[in-house]
């Protein structure tokens, strides 16, 4: 649901305050009230609904248009230098771009990170029979050699004194 940690009503709570207002003829400032809200938070609510917007959810705060956004050419320039494998602060640099707008527009366009950009695709190879690399190092535990005491890991202590041998 769309509504955020704060808010004073939930979309159910702010279509039963619109209805009353906008259906069943009560004032706004007694709707208002009576949700426990300000006049303008009621007002703002009753105004979506008759606006047909039937959800009633919570929408962005973001700006709906940047002013400075950098234009869709000086994008394309980035793109084309990332792909030649230069890091952002490089771009930066050659274009005259702060480091910060530069790392911002990389990562919205999903080159963020240099990774194998540009680079041919990584060699991998498979193997006929799964294991066929396995490689087992085995080391043998029990007593091969009379002249050989047994070692911790079968006595099961690690202190060896002269007087247990």
């Amino acid at each position: 649901m769309d509504v955020h940690a704060n808010a004073a009503l939930s979309w159910s709570g702010r279509r039963e305050l619109a209805r009353r207002v906008v259906d069943d003829g009560w004032t706004l400032t007694a709707a208002a009230e009576a949700a426990g809200v300000s006049v303008r938070c009621a007002r703002k609510w009753v105004q979506r609904y008759r606006q047909g917007d039937q959800l009633l959810l919570d929408r962005s705060s973001a700006p709906r248009r940047v002013a400075n956004r950098t234009s869709a050419e000086r994008v394309a320039v980035i793109i084309q230098l990332r792909r030649l494998r230069m890091t952002a602060a490089e771009i930066a640099e050659t274009l005259r771009m702060p480091l910060s707008t530069v790392s911002g527009i990389l990562a919205r366009v999903g080159m963020g990170r240099l990774g194998r950009i540009g680079l041919e695709p990584a060699v991998r190879y498979e193997r006929s029979r799964p294991g066929e690399l396995l490689h087992v190092d085995v080391k043998k535990l029990g007593p091969d050699h009379p002249a050989r005491p047994p070692s911790h890991r079968q006595a099961g202590s690690r202190c060896t004194s002269s007087a247990e041998r």
